[in-house]
């Protein structure tokens, strides 16, 4: 499973989103992997920037975010990756949980 975390909004991270979003693409287009987006955002971005034959999460901020991650690493249990161009997400508040 592959997971892209990104966010953003109309003022701030649109290139955050629509840069995860264009990654995501062309991982679908090679990869087996199931493919999970989580997106820190509004619906209507989240809408805007979703992918084909991608499973879509939407959070209102970054605390529930990292409690998503930790539901997902529980229910995947084989090989787990994580794609971010989140600055300010430590190993540990990020990268640690999903690979629990």
């Amino acid at each position: 499973m592959i997971l892209i975390h990104s966010a953003g909004n109309k003022k701030i991270g649109i290139g955050n989103l629509s840069r995860c979003s264009t990654i995501a693409k062309e991982i679908v287009k090679i990869s087996r992997e199931e493919l999970i987006i989580l997106y820190e955002t509004s619906v209507e971005l989240s809408n805007k920037f979703s992918v084909e034959n991608a499973k879509t999460y939407r959070v209102r901020d970054r605390n529930e975010a990292l409690s998503l991650i930790e539901i997902l690493s529980k229910e995947y249990k084989e090989q787990k990756n994580i794609v971010t161009d989140l600055l300010d997400l430590t190993y540990k508040a990020n990268v640690a949980t999903f690979n629990r």
